[in-house]
C-alpha cells in the first residue's frame, strides 16, 4: 500500500501526511526488558529508507551488491523498480534545483573544514535572503553566529574571479572543485587543466599552485564585507592595532638578513631562546602579517599564542592554526 500510494502522490512529504491520515505506523517492539518501541508515524527519512530497501523484493544487499535472499518478496518487483525510477527522477530535480539557487553547495569550506551549507531567511517584506552558513551537524558544536557569508555577493565574487581566467563558462561556479574560506584569503580549488590560465591572470599577491596531479590552488587575498558576512574570528568594527605584536613582527624582521636577490635568511640561529622563538614570526604567511599591520588579526590573538605555540611551516596550514586561535 505505501509503494503504490508513493507512486499515486509522487512526493514522500504527501505521504508521509497521508499515512498520518490513515493511522498507518511503525511496527511496535518490545525488547526483552519489557520496553515498548516503536509504534510511530513514519517519519520522511524512514519512509525514504523503506522506500529503497530491497529486502521487500527478496533479496539482500552486502558490500553494495544485491543477492537472492532466502525470504519471500512481499512487494511486486515491477511496482519496486517504478517507485525506486520516480525517486531517481525527483532526486535528480532537487540537485538540480539546490545548484541553480545555491551553486556552492557542498564546495564551500572554512579554514577548520567545516562545511559551509545554503540557507536562508525572510526580511519584513518577505524577501528571500541567502546565505552560507557552518554545518554543525558535523561537529555538534554550536556555530560562531557572526559567520555567514551573503549568497548572492560572494557567488559573484567568485564568478568575477573565474571569469579573468575564463574558468566560468555555461555551468557558472561548477568548474570549482572546492573553496576554502580562511581569515584573510580564499583557496579555490581546479581541475589542473586551468593551471596555464590562472596563472596566466593572477593579480598581485595572488599565487596559483600545483596540490596534487589533479588539483590547481588559487589563492587570493580577501576581507570580509561589512555587513552579514563571515567574520572568521574579527570584524572590521573591531580590528585593533597591537603594538606588543607589531613590534614583535618588526624585531623578527630585524633579525633576518637578505641575499643578493633579497631572500631572507638567518645568518646563524639566535642564542637567545626567546629570539629563536621570534624569528618565526617573520615567516608567517604575507596574509596573517598584513593582518597584524593592519589591526586585522583575531581578537584575542596574542604573542605568546605566536611564539610559544609550534607554528606550521606551510602558510595554508598557518591561516587554519590562526582559525583555531580565534575560535577558542
Amino acid at each position: 500500500m505505501i509503494f503504490e500510494c508513493y507512486l499515486e502522490l509522487g512526493s514522500v512529504h504527501a505521504l508521509v501526511r497521508q499515512l498520518e491520515i490513515r493511522g498507518v505506523k511503525s511496527k511496535l517492539r518490545t525488547n526483552a526488558n519489557g520496553k515498548a518501541t516503536g509504534g510511530q508515524p513514519f517519519s520522511r527519512g524512514a519512509l525514504f529508507h523503506l522506500l529503497r530497501n530491497r529486502i521487500y523484493i527478496g533479496e539482500i544487499v552486502h558490500k553494495g551488491e544485491f543477492h537472492a535472499g532466502l525470504h519471500d518478496a512481499i512487494v511486486p518487483r515491477q511496482l519496486f523498480e517504478k517507485v525506486q525510477q520516480m525517486l531517481t527522477e525527483h532526486a535528480r530535480a532537487r540537485t538540480s534545483r539546490r545548484r541553480a539557487t545555491a551553486p556552492l553547495a557542498g564546495k564551500l569550506f572554512l579554514a577548520d573544514g567545516r562545511r559551509l551549507t545554503p540557507t536562508h531567511s525572510r526580511g519584513a517584506n518577505g524577501k528571500a535572503y541567502r546565505y552560507y552558513v557552518p554545518n554543525t551537524c558535523q561537529t555538534g558544536r554550536a556555530a560562531p553566529s557572526d559567520i555567514r557569508l551573503p549568497a548572492a555577493q560572494f557567488e559573484a565574487r567568485l564568478r568575477s574571479i573565474l571569469q579573468r581566467a575564463a574558468t566560468d563558462g555555461p555551468d557558472g561556479l561548477q568548474t570549482a572543485i572546492r573553496i576554502e574560506v580562511h581569515v584573510h584569503q580564499i583557496l579555490i580549488d581546479l581541475p589542473a587543466s586551468h593551471l596555464a590560465a590562472v596563472r596566466k591572470a593572477l593579480a598581485d599577491n595572488e599565487q596559483a599552485d600545483i596540490i596534487d596531479r589533479n588539483l590547481v590552488r588559487w589563492a587570493i587575498p580577501w576581507t570580509s564585507p561589512r555587513k552579514g558576512c563571515a567574520t572568521l574570528g574579527h570584524t572590521r568594527s573591531q580590528a585593533r592595532r597591537d603594538p606588543v605584536l607589531i613590534k614583535a613582527l618588526r624585531s623578527a624582521h630585524a633579525i633576518l638578513e637578505h641575499d643578493r636577490k633579497g631572500r631572507p635568511f638567518l645568518p646563524e640561529v639566535p642564542a637567545c631562546r626567546y629570539q629563536r622563538r621570534l624569528a618565526r614570526l617573520a615567516f608567517l604567511s604575507p596574509h596573517i602579517q598584513a593582518a597584524i599591520i593592519e589591526g586585522r588579526q583575531p581578537i584575542g590573538l596574542t604573542l605568546e599564542d605566536l611564539v610559544r605555540n609550534p607554528l606550521p611551516i606551510d602558510w595554508d596550514e598557518q591561516e587554519r592554526f590562526i582559525a583555531s586561535l580565534a575560535a577558542r
